[in-house]
């Protein structure tokens, strides 16, 4: 019997310590390298506008992400330190010097290291790739989701397994340091205790959370508006007071719970053994409300998303409408009807009007470094000008104006009137003669298909300001409805594709873009960025079954039915990202309830042991481990749900000081969101109950 194969012979009997470690290792590398994969995928970048609020959001999800597989990977060596800590005690005890027990662990390490990081590292990209295309076949298949590799993603993966190993011989180096051969042999039984808490502990941290959250969401807004400052980051701190707040709930819920009085004592086995091993628990509870958070918070985009749309669909006026630059050949009326009756679809109206484009005054928004401020410009950007008569003739809504007013649109349909974009417009010019007409918006219309993008003009001002404008300047505009919508997707799909291909390549641009706001833009700085935001070709014709031409390209044609049928398509790569973000956050926290309550279950192992020998009946015993196991998982349940699902909430309620009809529709498919979540968080936690029960042999 050597040195060596005693050593041996202990590894194998120990296996399962092992086996957790590297389980626990290879998983958070294959999480953070898998998510890595997603979120740098070109497939993803091309879609995700960069600095776009739905890029910022997977980023910050990604941090939350790292920082759950960070935190379970250390806490899961730390638990195989403490079970290692008998055996190299006994070693010391025995004579064994310290640099043979040392190179032996530092073989170990290495070992474990490089298998698990290793093979997270290397499967990570191809299950992310398995995982998208189970997507792409249950879920979602469009030419968009095409799914391709991002050269970062090898660099993010090497950074985390170097930090893995690093915290691995880290941790290794300290062990083997200690002199003190009891403390090594004690070192399984070392508690975590945390001091005595006063109870309004718990309500000062509801108040804490409330405050932070307010301050973390309204403080950006405060810097920009109110002092022109753009932050670059550091605002972020103001969500401290919530990090705070939910920490100190969480350590009131540890140390004393809710209940108080009788059901204090009543478990007070549990509250002890929680509160001697507080410290640890608390920490990782913090880290799982985080990760709960920001699963949930992925979870909530595709249902708000969904059911914003749903409605804006069903608001909309027309089942079909089109328009384009005067001069093109687009299908004319006798084509598209003959084209619905070849489809079987009745048109039960069919209308047509001509607007023009003009200049518009208002505050040009310009940012010098962190700063900004406004400067005036009495020719700041181009709209589309109907005549009221021209209007009434398109949507059959009579517009009483008298010279010098304008009627713009809404946004979105709210409770409250909310004008439009150009609700403080007061020029209008004709940017080709030189003609101006000083005006005042004086009221407004519930049209989406419109919003934002045109005003009505009395049919005098119409007429003296539309004059002399060229081709290009003037657009053609067709609305239809059809007798039943449900069947007229063949008929849709085909007027849609035959536009497109009569169209001129170069009259497709984003939304935004229009001669004016060109013209002004080169003869003032150069250049025109949105003719070098279009150079990767995006809105060209043959891309125009993508989200970006269908949703922001500008001449698309709009067809109720192809919105309803197509929107999930549309918004596939947007869904499968967010959707795959909250299963990388989900099993991370139920990785790290898994290994913290199976760390309190072994820690107290000789407690459990005692309470059986004073006495302690089975039901006894099991509503004791249900005490602790329930508090890991259930707590930071319900105050993360609870804290994302109100500055959910909140966040749309700032937006524009209401919650939409679509809004409330969404936060409803959300609450749906949460319990199904918490359902399969609910099964995980019996499921640990179940192993950690098994454990202590109850």
């Amino acid at each position: 019997m050597t040195f060596q194969k005693l050593y041996s012979d202990l590894r194998r009997k120990n296996r399962r310590n092992y086996a957790l470690l590297v389980f626990c290792d290879f998983i958070s590398v294959l999480l953070i390298t898998s998510y890595a994969a997603i979120l740098r995928s070109p497939t993803v970048l091309n879609v995700l506008p960069e600095g776009g609020d739905s890029r910022k959001q997977i980023y910050m999800v990604f941090a939350l992400a790292a920082i759950g597989c960070a935190a379970f990977t250390l806490y899961a060596a730390s638990l195989f330190f403490r079970f290692k800590s008998r055996e190299m005690g006994t070693f010391m005890a025995l004579g064994a010097p310290k640099a043979a027990l040392r190179r032996l662990l530092y073989q170990e390490m290495a070992l474990i290291s490089v298998i698990s990081c290793g093979a997270g590292a290397l499967l990570g990209v191809p299950v992310a790739m398995g995982v998208w295309q189970l997507f792409r076949v249950f879920l979602i298949n469009t030419e968009e989701m095409v799914f391709r590799v991002g050269g970062s993603v090898f660099l993010i993966a090497a950074a985390f397994s170097a930090f893995v190993i690093l915290a691995l011989f880290g941790m290794a180096a300290r062990f083997i340091r200690r002199t003190n051969i009891i403390d090594i042999i004690t070192e399984q039984r070392k508690s975590e205790p945390v001091r005595s808490i006063p109870r309004w502990f718990g309500w000062a941290g509801i108040l804490l959370s409330v405050v932070g959250g307010l301050a973390g969401y309204f403080a950006p807004l405060v810097l920009i508006q109110g002092f022109h400052y753009y932050p670059w980051g550091w605002e972020n701190i103001f969500y401290l007071p919530l990090l705070i707040g939910i920490y100190m709930i969480l350590l009131h819920t540890v140390v004393n719970g809710w209940r108080g009085g009788k059901g204090y004592y009543k478990n007070i086995i549990t509250f002890s053994m929680m509160k001697f091993q507080g410290r640890q628990t608390v920490n990782n509870m913090l880290v799982m409300t985080l990760l709960l958070a920001g699963a949930y918070f992925a979870s909530f985009y595709t249902p708000v998303m969904m059911s914003g749309h749903t409605m804006g669909t069903e608001a909309r006026h027309f089942d079909g409408l089109l328009h384009y630059p005067a001069g093109q050949a687009a299908p004319a009326q006798e084509e598209i009807l003959a084209m619905a009756a070849e489809e079987g679809v009745e048109v039960t109206d069919y209308r047509e009007a001509d607007c023009v484009l003009l200049g518009i005054d208002g505050n040009d928004h310009i940012e010098e470094g962190d700063r900004w401020h406004n400067e005036y410009r009495e020719v700041l950007d181009g709209q589309l000008f109907f005549s009221a008569s021209a209007f009434e003739q398109l949507t059959g809504t009579a517009v009483d104006l008298a010279p010098g007013e304008l009627c713009t649109f809404m946004n979105y349909d709210g409770a409250e009137p909310q004008f439009g974009s150009g609700y403080g417009a007061t020029l209008v010019t004709n940017t080709i003669t030189g003609e101006r007409l000083n005006v005042e918006v004086t009221c407004d219309l519930r049209y989406g298909e419109f919003g934002s993008k045109a005003f009505i003009m009395e049919d005098g001002d119409y007429a003296r300001m539309s004059a002399g404008l060229p081709e290009e300047y003037r657009e053609h505009w067709i609305g239809l409805q059809v007798a039943d919508v449900e069947n007229s997707y063949a008929f849709s799909q085909r007027l849609y594709n035959e536009f497109i291909d009569r169209m001129d390549p170069d009259i497709f641009h984003e939304v935004s873009w229009n001669w004016v706001a060109k013209a002004v833009q080169e003869e003032r700085q150069g250049y025109y960025y949105l003719d070098e935001y279009e150079s990767s070709g995006e809105y060209a014709p043959d891309k125009r079954n993508t989200m970006a031409f269908r949703q922001y390209g500008k001449y698309t044609p709009a067809f109720r039915i192809m919105e309803s049928v197509d929107a999930l398509e549309q918004m596939a790569v947007f869904v499968t990202v967010f959707l795959y973000v909250a299963i990388v956050c989900y099993l991370s926290v139920v990785l790290i309830g898994y290994t913290r309550c199976n760390s309190i279950a072994l820690n107290n192992r000789q407690v459990y042991e005692d309470l059986r020998r004073l006495g302690a009946n089975r039901e006894y015993l099991f509503r004791a481990v249900r005490g602790q196991v329930s508090r890991v998982y259930l707590v930071p349940a319900i105050v993360g749900t609870i804290a994302i699902y109100a500055l959910f909430s909140m966040i749309l309620f700032a937006n524009d000081g209401m919650l939409t009809p679509s809004e409330v529709q969404g936060l409803l498919a959300c609450a749906g969101v949460l319990a199904a979540l918490s359902l399969v968080l609910w099964a995980c936690y019996r499921a640990t109950l179940r192993s950690v029960c098994k454990t202590l042999e109850i």
